[in-house]
C-alpha cells in the first residue's frame, strides 16, 4: 500500500500549493488512478 501512501501525500503537498485548485487536481490524479 506504498503506493496509497505516496498518492497521499502527493495530494497533501499539492493541495497546500494550489488550494484553489482541487477539484481540478482530484480529478487529475483520481481518473489515471482508476485506470
Amino acid at each position: 500500500m506504498t503506493a496509497w501512501r505516496r498518492i497521499a501525500a502527493m495530494i497533501l503537498r499539492y493541495s497546500y500549493l494550489i488550494k484553489g485548485s482541487w477539484p481540478r487536481l482530484l480529478d487529475l490524479w483520481y481518473w489515471p488512478t482508476l485506470q
